[in-house]
This record gives structure tokens, sequence and C-alpha cells, in this order.
């Protein structure tokens, strides 16, 4: 009984599937000997690992305290040990080793690492300042490292070493790293500007480069020299941008849109360092190169109420932002939506979303 969301999934090497989510039930399905086996408040979080044939579940487990709790991205390690953000608006979510231990405001993120057989949490911490904070997405490197991103609205949301050192306006995106033990950041920074700009995918390359993208309705977002886009020029743009944790610096950032509302909602890179990004358009001059549909809507013509249906974008940018390598649109005459992107070995990449 209840309402129940998966929200994120991922694959270990052996083809297990994890899985994150929320869920209202008392009675969702766990497994003996996890880390938390009751709900403990209005939401939960849950996370579970199923087989590689799906025919039974590694393990099962809730992840809240009294509050509203959501995980939102799943990532998982060479030794199959799951890390987990997400939002929790609870002052006892259950916290080990964390980097910061209580709940700093209405809403945090959170980050947790749970082990291989679901039986404990090896670190679990609040991620966020006074006011709401959301992890969208998380990605884990080979030294165990968790990267986050997401968006805040707090002015004084958890820095270190930053790109940029305050919240430029209402929302900002975020991206942190955290140790391998969760018990500190090692890079954690802002990134928007004076408007509403929030990071919903993330990537890491093999160098150790962040990637992430989202939306921003920001005239003044923070973008780098000769990028494929340097100013907003609509309603609201997606961007992808590229961040060098080490520096730190911001490696390249572009925003990408037309003159309507554009949104990106995923990103993968690839081995030479080409992002790939994937998201929602209702530009009729969204920029396109080499597209396999040059055109809104297919027609054109497509209207959703008192303005044109979105459709989906795929754009590949090379590994500088300074051109796109392809962009084009994905659509019919309905509202569409590009939600995540994956690529296989070969490069070429999968897309996932919804049609109308």
């Amino acid at each position: 009984s209840g309402t129940h969301s998966g929200n994120a999934i991922t694959v270990d090497a052996g083809g297990d599937a994890h899985v994150t989510g929320s869920t209202t039930s008392t009675a969702f399905t766990t497994t003996a000997g996890v880390f938390q086996i009751t709900n403990g408040g209005a939401s939960d979080a849950f996370v579970a690992e199923l087989n590689s044939t799906g025919a039974s579940l590694v393990y099962s487990s809730y992840l809240g305290g009294s509050g509203a709790d959501a995980g939102q991205g799943i990532a998982v390690d060479s030794s199959n040990n799951a890390y987990v953000t997400g939002s929790t608006q609870s002052p006892n979510f259950p916290t080990v080793s964390p980097g910061q231990a209580l709940n700093a405001g209405a809403s945090d993120a959170f980050v947790a690492k749970v082990d291989f057989t679901g039986a404990n949490l090896l670190y679990s911490t609040y991620l966020g300042g006074a006011s709401a904070d959301v992890g969208q997405s998380i990605k884990v490197d080979g030294s165990g490292n968790a990267y986050v991103a997401g968006y805040t609205f707090s002015s004084n949301f958890p820095l270190q070493n930053p790109v940029q050192g305050s919240n430029a306006g209402t929302v900002n995106a975020f991206v942190t790293e955290l140790n391998s033990a969760g018990s500190a950041f090692t890079f954690s920074t802002y990134l928007g500007g004076s408007g509403d700009d929030r990071a919903f995918g993330l990537a890491l390359d093999s160098s150790g480069n962040v990637y992430i993208a989202g939306g921003a309705q920001s005239t003044d977002f923070p973008t780098t020299v000769g990028v494929v886009q340097g100013t907003n020029n609509g309603q609201s743009d997606a961007f992808a941008a590229k961040l060098n944790p080490s520096g730190p610096t911001l490696v390249y950032s572009t925003l990408l849109g037309g003159a309507g509302v554009d949104q990106a909602n995923g990103i993968a890179v690839d081995s030479s360092g080409d992002a790939f990004v994937t998201g929602f358009t209702n530009s009729s001059n969204f920029p396109t190169f080499s597209p396999v549909q040059s055109i809104l809507g297919i027609t054109g013509g497509s209207s959703c109420g008192t303005s044109a249906c979105t459709d989906a974008f795929v754009t590949e940018l090379n590994p500088t932002g300074t051109g796109f390598i392809q962009s084009t649109y994905l659509g019919g005459s309905g509202a569409d939506f590009g939600q995540a992107i994956a690529l296989s070995s070969a490069g070429v990449p999968y897309i996932t979303g919804s049609t109308s």
C-alpha cells in the first residue's frame, strides 16, 4: 500500500540492478538484515538491488527519518557498494561518519553509501544550508570519491575550493565531491546566475573532470569564452558545464537553447571527452547541427495550448565545448521529453524519456 516512485537506476559489472526512489508505504518490500527495516516517517527513500535475472532481491531497505525523504540518484562502485543522493526534510535522517551531521534547513540534500549486502550504511551525511537543497545525480570514481549535482536555495551551502563562492540568485546549481569516507567535502561549488538555475545530470571522465547539465533562467549564467553559446537566448536555456575539481577550474560552460523553454536532464561523456546531452525544448530555433530531425515537432506546426509543444533534443559537444558534433530535435506533434542518456562501449547514445 502507499505511493512508490523509482527515480534512478544503475547496473553493476555483474548485471545486478540498483534502484532508488521514494515510498510512503509502511509495508514496502524489505529483506532480512538490512540497515533499516521500517519506514521512518511520512515518506522514505529506498535502496534496492535486484539480481541479474530480476528473479530475486539481493537486498531492499528503507532510508529515511520522520520527515519526507526521497532518493533521486544512485551510483555503484567496483565492490557493488551503492551511493545514493536525494533530499530529506527529516531532522533525524540516519547519519554515519557524516561530513555534515545536522539538517541545516527545511530540506537538505543527502549522500549515503550502502555496503554490497545492504546490511550497513558505510556513511551517510546531510548536504545543505539554511534553505532547500536537493541532490539530483551522483557518480563515483575509481577511488571511491562521490560526486553530487543538484540545486540549492541556500546562501550558506557548504563550500570547499569553489569556482563560484556565493549563490548569485534565487536558486543555483551545485556540484560537490566527497572523500571516500564521506567525512569531508573535498570540492563544493555553486554554479549559476541571478535567476533560477538547476543541475539535473552529472557525468565523470577518466581524467577526473565533472560534467553537469541542467536548466538556466539567468541572463548572467556563467559561461566561458569561445563556447557554442555564451548568452541566454530565451525564457530558459539548457546548460552544460565541465569542471576540474583539482584546479579548481571551470573548463567550459555553455548555454544551449533558443527563444523558448529549454532544459537539459541528462549528460554522458565518451572516452574522447565529447559530452552528450538530452532534455527538452519548445524553441523553434534550438541550435541544430547535422540533425536527424531539423525542425520542432516534425512539421513545425504543433501546438500544446498557447505555446509550441516540446521535443526532446540530443546534442553532442566537442571536448572543449566550442563546437557541435551533432545536435538534433527528437519528437513528433505532441509533447516529448528527453529524461536520461547513456553511451554504449562504442560511444553510441541511448536516450529515454516520454512522448504524448
